[in-house]
């Protein structure tokens, strides 16, 4: 179940550049649309929502899910080249090398359950890690976080404050330090 968003929030949203990275394709009315049949925050028309399966990250696809985040990425000036995900037997740990750098996405799961949390906790810390790197205000929120329907929205202060208004806030989990 979703909220229904009325016209003062779509306002509220809108001013704050909600659509910033919309699919040019779609009307602002396809996206309400959108909004009102699946929700706000699933709503990936807008530009900010993705699909980040948890199970999917930690059965090794975290390169593939940055790729989907490239254009995202590249607006707020993070190049990413060809990431590649990586495990190094040393330090038993699975790291995601981008742009020549190495960020930890997992050590040592105990579960394939811890995993997925281990997993995501790394690919939203690393996400955010190259955003503040730039000097960006965005950052990637978890919605479902750990789960595998869980996805990420971008969002800058002001929208989150605007989710916030409209109770959308509480779902959401900005995750910025790896558990390991």
């Amino acid at each position: 179940m979703h909220l229904t968003i009325d016209r003062e929030h779509y306002a509220a949203l809108e001013a704050r550049f909600f659509l910033l990275y919309a699919d040019p394709s779609h009307s602002i009315d396809q996206w309400k649309d959108e909004v009102d049949r699946y929700g706000l925050l699933e709503a990936c028309s807008a530009g900010r929502s993705y699909y980040l399966d948890a199970e999917t990250l930690a059965e090794g696809a975290a390169d593939i899910a940055l790729k989907d985040l490239e254009r995202v990425l590249a607006m707020n000036g993070v190049a990413i080249g060809n990431p590649t995900v990586e495990y190094d037997p040393l330090k038993d740990e699975t790291i995601l090398r981008v742009d020549g750098k190495c960020w930890p996405l997992c050590a040592h799961p105990s579960s394939s359950l811890d995993s997925w949390a281990d997993f995501s906790r790394g690919f939203f810390s690393m996400v955010n890690g190259l955003l503040a790197s730039v000097g960006s205000q965005e950052r990637l929120y978890a919605f479902r976080p750990y789960a595998n329907d869980q996805m990420g929205i971008f969002l800058t202060p002001p929208l989150f404050e605007a989710l916030a208004d409209i109770g959308l806030a509480a779902r959401l989990e900005r995750i910025d330090v790896p558990s390991f």
